[in-house]
């Protein structure tokens, strides 16, 4: 099946600087010639990889946006057989891979995709802005949004997608996205809950066996997780967080999510200097919870004092509340993660709480 990807990169100057006035018109005379009626009909290929470059300000964005358009409004293909000026019917298109970057969408592109892409599996935008309220399509599985600039999109309808990713960008509407993705197998989440202040709302999704989620901006960990929406939390079975901060609850909540049907947890890169306290709400609150690894996580506010003798006050403090407590008798592997941060306090808290850990086994695994 005929393929097109074309990246701008490959006509760079090599040494140009990064706005190359020399090197764009290259790229625009190309890409106009290529998707002129008579040449290459976008509405024949399998696939197309069209990746512009971040707009300066000098106009960049808009031929893109009008190649998309012209392939939308216009989609005559001059093949053996096709006489010229037929339009082809809605059946016709091919197309099942799509990926852009830094392109300017318009109501008019995500229409095309809801009603004319019909074979469209695959849709990955990155960089891109979107001047539209919804995607929706009934055969797209595969649906990637990185870096996107999510002008009032407020609903994502796709029954036959398997994996979700929305990674950074920016939403600049304070309204929540609707996400109606029954057959959704897997989704990664590494957005900001400052800019996605009102979260995501998704439908149920009995399929879901994988969630991977990177938050930042705020650490209040409740918070953290409102982006997730109602309902998500209790069919999630593996789970990552990466926070560099230190997580806390939110002034005034006594409360954590319940994640009931979690097995595997992965904190990375988390600060889990507040006594575990965190770390204890996430054991208590995963009763069915199988496999822990803690990546690269920060202990203890100062190591050095850590490292030296233990008084007998210390031996008899009691360990933190929230793990003497944690109903984790499913717990089957506890794998730390380090570099030269000292993880004896965290062993030995394991090690004091074993009775609640029957069948925890600790790996310990250094990194130089």
């Amino acid at each position: 099946m005929p393929c097109l990807d074309v990246d701008y990169k490959e006509f760079e100057a090599p040494g140009a600087n990064t706005w190359d006035c020399k090197s764009w018109e290259k790229f625009e005379d190309f890409m106009d010639t290529l998707l002129s009626p008579g040449n290459v009909s976008i509405a024949l290929l399998d696939m197309l990889r069209l990746h512009s470059r971040g707009n300066s300000g000098l106009g960049e964005g808009m031929p893109p946006s009008r190649w998309i358009r012209r392939g939308i409004k216009f989609p005559h293909a001059q093949e053996p057989g096709v006489r010229r000026g037929t339009t082809l019917s809605y059946n016709a298109w091919r197309l099942r891979r799509l990926h852009l970057s830094h392109i300017d969408l318009s109501n008019l592109f995500a229409e095309h995709v809801r009603t004319r892409c019909q074979s469209l599996e695959d849709l990955e935008l990155q960089s891109c802005m979107f001047f539209f309220q919804a995607i929706a399509s009934i055969s797209l599985k595969n649906l990637v949004l990185k870096g996107c600039t999510l002008m009032g999109l407020s609903e994502i309808a796709t029954p036959a997608l398997k994996n979700l990713v929305i990674e950074d960008g920016s939403n600049f509407k304070d309204q929540q996205i609707a996400i109606t993705a029954p057959a959704l197998v897997s989704v990664f989440l590494g957005v900001s809950t400052s800019i996605f202040r009102a979260g995501l709302s998704l439908s149920d999704m009995p399929s879901l066996a994988k969630a991977y989620v990177r938050l930042w901006d705020d650490n209040k960990i409740v918070d953290r997780f409102k982006v997730l929406g109602s309902g998500l939390s209790n069919v999630i079975t593996n789970l990552e967080v990466s926070v560099s901060q230190k997580m806390e609850l939110d002034e005034g909540s006594t409360t954590f999510i319940q994640f009931n049907n979690l097995r595997t947890l992965a904190l990375n890169y988390c600060d889990l200097s507040d006594d575990f306290q965190i770390l204890g709400h996430f054991l208590r609150n995963s009763p069915n919870l199988e496999r822990l690894t803690l990546l690269f996580c920060k202990y203890s506010d100062d190591t050095k004092k850590k490292k030296g003798p233990k008084s007998k006050n210390a031996e008899s403090t009691p360990p933190c509340p929230n793990l003497v407590d944690a109903p984790c008798e499913n717990l089957k592997l506890t794998e730390i993660i380090y570099k030269e941060d000292d993880i004896r306090q965290l062993i030995e808290l394991l090690l004091r709480i074993s009775r609640n850990l029957p069948n925890n086994f600790i790996k310990l695994t250094r990194v130089s």
